[in-house]
């Protein structure tokens, strides 16, 4: 995607689930050769059983380099 986006979400459910998230894009440079995306969650719930909830982070930033018309070098990395 070479124009800049930027999106995020908040979910909230029953047990105490959270869930935000984001999503944004854009150039870094004005040729619009090189380009980001960062994607970050969080969750968090509980249940109707005690002593048990759930957590998780996830994070996912990309880096994307057009060197040509037919090559593109992408770095991604998920955790």
């Amino acid at each position: 995607m070479s124009e800049p986006d930027y999106s995020g979400e908040f979910v909230i459910r029953n047990y105490d689930f959270y869930n935000p998230s984001i999503d944004i894009s854009g150039l870094l440079t004005e040729d619009k050769r090189l380009l980001y995306r960062f994607n970050a969650a969080y969750q968090y719930s509980d249940s109707f059983v005690d002593f048990i909830n759930q957590k998780s982070f996830f994070i996912s930033p990309a880096l994307t380099y057009k060197i040509g018309d037919a090559t593109t070098l992408i770095f991604n990395y998920e955790l």
